[in-house]
């Protein structure tokens, strides 16, 4: 698919499948004689999901913008596994399978757990689960995909499986006996030899692998008696090793013999703390170590022919950096730090080994282990369908958006209960719900693919009291409800048929209205009007059940639903009463919540609802106006750095805008106009934030709240 442009040099086109890494002759010839140059091409999938294991049974999934390597927040998987906690996420080369290991009980087996990966939505279906000695555990895949490897630390065995290149699933082939406590290994990139680190016996085994994936026995290794090595990596090109040493600080390299593997020619290099994850870069001669107990990335160059490694430079970490890796293409690393909550990505220049930040984005509060799956082409988030619900004519409307202009076609309307007021969509595109306040009801419906049409699915679910606000989990899960009369909040199971059943209700705050889940999964946050001061707090939610709250965070004037920033790390809110737009600091541990007064901007009349860019630099809010002002739609820059508003325009067009969401594209604002009876669709302009009309479409009576239905290509 690619091709040489003879005149100018130029390579161009699309390639259509993936190439391994060849060199190619090129000759230029001209008046002036020729000169001749290396073309060094290879053609490799993308990267699409990434996927961050968590201790408390949970799998994060992030879709990976193509241009500039971000990580945006695409949904959650909650663990399947018998036994607690997710301890590592291994994807198989093809990208169709992700594997996990399960830390398990105290003197008992423990199994790891394949997932099969959907290739358009990065959800994850359980595939099932494979016996390994009892953990701590880690996994590494042969390059052909054909075997997986798990070390299990407690019963210092080895388990070998054989994978189903069709299903996915694992087959226990070979168990075998190492040294005491196994707790990384490595298969070096030809395929020929597995390099496993032990921690209490501080030593290094290093094995032959047979033609089936099998293991030899122990072919020899290193013992460093105290000296603890904490990580293993083998180069690119399989010729060196190298080991990361906790007490000595150090990254030191071995000579593989490329016949026996045996390790030899030790060079070492102190590093700037405690090292303890190493990565070396899939394509260059180039190795990163996260030190733990200084948060700092060290960044080394390495010897190609003695081995051995010199510093380049050091970069700062979040807290106790615990993962490092790359996308499959070297373009861009990852630091997750499991005490700061979060992944830091950096560029990585391909000709010097060096780095630059890029953004951080939070993961849940026990998140361990990172890792990326593949795809055929680039994760591309798109609004793919629009539902409003029309409070005087009891119904929802239901477009189809055209992913390239971002214009609606209506796909029909769907009566509701009666007076609804809220609406909340499936993460998955399987379903919406709709909150009627004058009924106590929540109405079903199931989206029909391609079309968007909406088809009631079963009865209405009865509250027994008005609902105020709804919100879906990331893993379309779970349903979180407000019910404002009673002070009170409901996690109701979402069932196959979009059906609910209760799972757990508690009292929190006076008059909860509003809810709405951070980008993690782990916190709802809900709007108070029950009392004045009027105030906005959290609690952290698991699978419907609701555990720690947080103290109410003073949010003086009506405050609507909040809105998040896409790193997760602030929520904005439309506060109707005091005529402004406020944001607060969302804590990683508790999602407690902090107002910044200093960040926030004051718009003419009450506002009612907040939108963020999923790029994270611009925010428009719904200023619905009085009875001598139409509205208007607010638009404002955000200070990345610490999330501060800024005027950026006002934009008249619809009466009484009351609701919005932008598209994951950041191309478009959606905006329902509660006395026009319609929807207004904007296109924003990338540099300024600045908006221009683009279509209006009729709704129902007096649109009440509007929510997008999102499809990754």
């Amino acid at each position: 698919g690619l091709s040489l442009d003879t005149a100018t040099g130029t390579v161009s086109g699309t390639p259509g499948q993936e190439t391994g890494r060849m060199e190619y002759l090129v000759t230029a010839f001209g008046p002036g004689g020729s000169t001749t140059g290396i073309l060094d091409l290879e053609v490799l999938h993308p990267a699409r999901f990434a996927y961050a294991a968590g201790a408390d049974d949970t799998i994060g999934i992030y879709t990976i913008d193509a241009f500039d390597g971000g990580l945006r927040f695409h949904g959650l998987h909650h663990h399947e596994a018998p036994d607690a906690a997710a301890e590592q996420i291994a994807v198989h080369p093809n990208g169709r399978f992700l594997y996990v290991p399960n830390l398990g009980k105290v003197q008992s087996n423990s199994t790891v757990t394949a997932y099969s990966v959907h290739a358009g939505k990065g959800s994850l279906g359980l595939v099932g689960h494979a016996v390994i000695g009892e953990g701590p555990h880690r996994l590494a895949i042969h390059p052909n995909g054909r075997t997986l490897y798990g070390v299990s630390y407690s019963d210092h065995t080895i388990h070998v499986y054989s994978v189903n290149q069709i299903t996915g699933a694992l087959t226990v082939k070979q168990v075998i006996g190492t040294n005491t406590g196994p707790e990384r290994l490595s298969v070096d990139p030809l395929g020929r030899f597995l390099y496993v680190a032990h921690r209490p016996s501080a030593d290094i085994a290093a094995f032959s692998i047979e033609a089936d994936g099998s293991l030899t026995a122990d072919i020899g290794g290193f013992n460093y008696y105290a000296f603890i090595p904490s990580d293993v990596e083998v180069d690119h090109a399989g010729t060196f090793a190298y080991f990361t040493f906790e007490v000595t600080d150090a990254l030191v390299s071995y000579s593989i013999h490329p016949v026996s593997g045996e390790l030899g020619g030790i060079k070492e290099t102190p590093t700037t703390g405690k090292p303890a994850a190493l990565r070396i870069h899939p394509k260059k001669r180039y190795a990163y170590v996260a030190c733990s107990d200084t948060n700092t990335l060290d960044v080394f160059t390495l010897d190609p022919v003695h081995g051995g490694a010199s510093l380049l430079e050091t970069h700062a970490t979040g807290l106790t950096p615990t993962a490092v890796e790359f996308d499959p293409s070297g373009r861009q690393l990852y630091v997750l730090s499991e005490d700061s909550n979060e992944v830091r990505s950096f560029a990585a220049d391909q000709k010097t080994g060096l780095l630059t930040p890029l953004d951080t984005v939070r993961t849940r509060t026990e998140a361990v282990h990172f890792g990326f799956q593949r795809g055929e082409k680039p994760a591309q988030p798109r609004e793919e369908f629009l539902y409003v619900v029309n409070s005087d004519s009891d119904d929802v409307a239901g477009f189809s958006i055209d992913a390239s202009s971002g214009l609606l076609t209506s796909s029909g309307s769907s009566l509701t209960g009666q007076n609804p007021a809220d609406v909340a969509v499936d993460p998955l595109g399987r379903y919406i719900w709709v909150a009627n306040v004058a009924d106590s009801s929540i109405s079903i419906f199931k989206i029909t693919p391609g079309t968007g049409e909406l088809v009631p699915s079963g009865l209405p679910y009865q509250l027994g009291v008005d609902p105020g606000g709804l919100s879906v989990d990331p893993a379309g899960d779970y349903l979180y409800v407000s019910l404002p009369e009673d002070d009170e909040i409901v996690g109701l199971r979402i069932l196959a048929n979009g059906d609910l059943t209760e799972v757990d209700r508690t009292s929190f705050g006076d008059g909860p209205t509003s809810v709405s889940i951070d980008p993690t999964g782990q916190f709802l946050c809900v709007s108070n009007l029950g009392s004045v001061p009027h105030t906005v707090s959290a609690i952290r939610v698991l699978k419907g059940e609701f555990l720690a709250t947080t103290p109410e965070a003073a949010a003086p004037g009506h405050p609507g639903r909040l809105s998040f920033a896409p790193d997760g790390m602030h929520a904005y809110v439309a506060l109707a009463g005091s005529k402004l737009i406020v944001p607060y600091s969302i804590d990683a541990d508790t999602g407690a919540l902090t107002i910044q007064v200093a960040g926030s901007i004051a718009v003419d009349t009450a506002p009612s609802a907040v939108s963020l860019t999923p790029d994270g630099r611009f925010a428009f809010a719904a200023v619905p106006g009085n009875v001598n002002q139409n509205g208007y739609v607010a638009a404002f820059a955000i200070d990345e750095s610490n999330g501060k508003l800024s005027a950026a325009g006002t934009f008249i067009d619809g009466m009484s805008p009351v609701d919005l969401e932008v598209g994951p594209t950041s191309r478009y604002l959606y905006v329902a106009n509660g006395q026009g009876d319609d929807l207004t669709v904007f296109t924003i302009d990338a540099d300024s934030g600045s908006l221009t009309v683009l279509s209006n479409t009729p709704a129902g009576l007096k649109p009440e709240a509007l929510i997008l239905a999102i499809k990754v290509d």
